[in-house]
């Protein structure tokens, strides 16, 4: 593999985390 990238690493983590965090957001403001 080529060198770390911890840029690419924050990235694909941020990429994954937004859905998972929009979602939430949006059950916790419809719930009550």
């Amino acid at each position: 593999m080529a060198q770390y990238s911890p840029r690419r690493d924050l990235l694909a983590c941020l990429a994954v985390l937004a859905p998972v965090m929009a979602v939430f957001t949006a059950i916790w403001i419809a719930l009550p």
